[in-house]
C-alpha cells in the first residue's frame, strides 16, 4: 500500500510538471535548417520515418532520441512518446474524473519537452547509452554523459506501444 502511495505522489508530481510545461511553452522553437545540418535532418527523417512500427531495441531507439534532441528536432521526438500508455495512466490516476483528457491532449509535446529539457542539461554530444534493462514491455535505459564537466547519469523510461519502444515519464 505504501508503494502505491509513493507511485501516486510521483505521478502527481509528473502531472504538475506537465501542466507547468504546457503553460510555459517549454519547447524551444526549432531553428531553420541550414545547409550544414541538412544532412543530419535528412538522416533524422529517414531514421524516424517508421516512428510507429520501428523494431529497434530500446538502446537503438534511445540513440535516435539522443540524435533528435541534439538536432533540436522536437517534432520528430514526439513520435517516440507512448501516448496510449500516458493516457491510460492519467485516466487510472484520476479515475476518469473531470477533464483528464485535457492533460493528455498534448502529452506527446509535453513529454518530449520534459525529455529534451532534461537531456539539454548535459553536454549533448557526451551522452551515450550505458545500459539497457528490459522487463517484458518495459525498458529502462541508463545514459551517461557530462554535465558541467562532471560525469552524470540520466535514465529514459520506455514501454512497447504499437510495436515500437516509446518514451514514458516514468514506470508506474
Amino acid at each position: 500500500m505504501k508503494n502505491n502511495s509513493v507511485l501516486t505522489k510521483t505521478f502527481t508530481l509528473f502531472l504538475i510538471v506537465l501542466i507547468a510545461i504546457s503553460i510555459s511553452g517549454c519547447i524551444p522553437p526549432r531553428p531553420p535548417a541550414s545547409s550544414s545540418n541538412a544532412k543530419d535532418s535528412a538522416a533524422n527523417e529517414q531514421a524516424t520515418e517508421n516512428g510507429a512500427g520501428h523494431d529497434g531495441s530500446p538502446s537503438e531507439i534511445a540513440e535516435l532520441i539522443l540524435q533528435l534532441v541534439a538536432d533540436q528536432n522536437y517534432q520528430e521526438l514526439q513520435r517516440f512518446v507512448a501516448r496510449q500508455q500516458i493516457s491510460a495512466d492519467l485516466q487510472e490516476i484520476t479515475g476518469g474524473r473531470g477533464d483528464f483528457q485535457k492533460f493528455t491532449s498534448h502529452a506527446d509535446k509535453k513529454v518530449a519537452a520534459l525529455v529534451a529539457n532534461s537531456l539539454s542539461r548535459f553536454d549533448i554530444g557526451s551522452l551515450r547509452v550505458d545500459s539497457e534493462l528490459v522487463n517484458g514491455n518495459r525498458a529502462t535505459i541508463s545514459l551517461q554523459g557530462t554535465q558541467q564537466g562532471q560525469l552524470s547519469r540520466q535514465e529514459l523510461y520506455m514501454v512497447r506501444e504499437d510495436g515500437t519502444w516509446k518514451l514514458v515519464p516514468s514506470h508506474r
